[in-house]
């Protein structure tokens, strides 16, 4: 006759290789999953140091268009061109509600 502790002993031990094999490999996936090339395994943009800029245009040069070649090469005033610069009407208001209805 079988001892029944023996038993439960062998029984116990191959419940606990099974949860070691068990918890090794999640782990091992967890971790590849981690470090696969579909996430990067790297920080987010927002965390990197070395990310400077994301989703922007390259700089570029702008141009200006003349109605002729003469008026280009004068360097004079452009009727295409509009310069930004002076005053500009401007009100803050703290909330829609307490803005000027007819302002512009």
């Amino acid at each position: 006759m079988v001892d029944p502790l023996i038993l439960s002993r062998g029984a116990n031990r191959r419940t606990r290789t099974f949860s070691v094999a068990g918890i090794f490999i999640a782990l091992t996936f967890l971790t590849s999953c981690m470090t696969s090339p579909i996430t990067g395994g790297s920080r987010p943009a927002w965390n990197d140091i070395n990310v400077i800029r994301e989703n922007v245009e390259l700089p570029r040069a702008h141009f200006v268009a003349y109605p002729n070649r003469e008026e280009a090469l004068s360097g004079g005033s452009n009727p295409n061109f509009q310069s930004l610069n002076g005053p500009w009407k401007f009100h803050y208001s703290g909330s829609p509600a307490d803005r000027p209805v007819h302002f512009f």
